[in-house]
């Protein structure tokens, strides 16, 4: 994934909401090579960038990684990832 790599200097204050939707990709695509460790380790650190942003696309591939790790789902940290990527998010005027 070339283009991971070129993205890895990205800010995540900075780049917020692109970090965000790459981690997310990320994770996804360790899944489908069966790597469930990198994968919640990419959407665990996505759904902590992307709670500071409020985005429908971001939640949408949020979303999407749960839904792939459904097979994973009484896994104790799959569990979490998921109560996490379900939790509310601040509202900007709250963050």
């Amino acid at each position: 994934m070339r283009w991971n790599s070129r993205a890895a200097a990205m800010s995540p204050s900075d780049f917020t909401r692109s970090v965000g939707l790459r981690m997310t990709v990320l994770a996804t695509t360790r899944l489908q090579k069966g790597a469930l460790d990198q994968a919640l380790d990419h959407g665990q650190r996505a759904i902590s960038v992307l709670s500071r942003v409020q985005s429908a696309p971001a939640d949408d591939y949020v979303s999407d990684v749960v839904r792939v790790m459904v097979p994973w789902r009484r896994g104790p940290w799959v569990q979490d990832l998921s109560r996490r990527a379900r939790a509310p998010h601040p509202t900007l005027s709250e963050a």
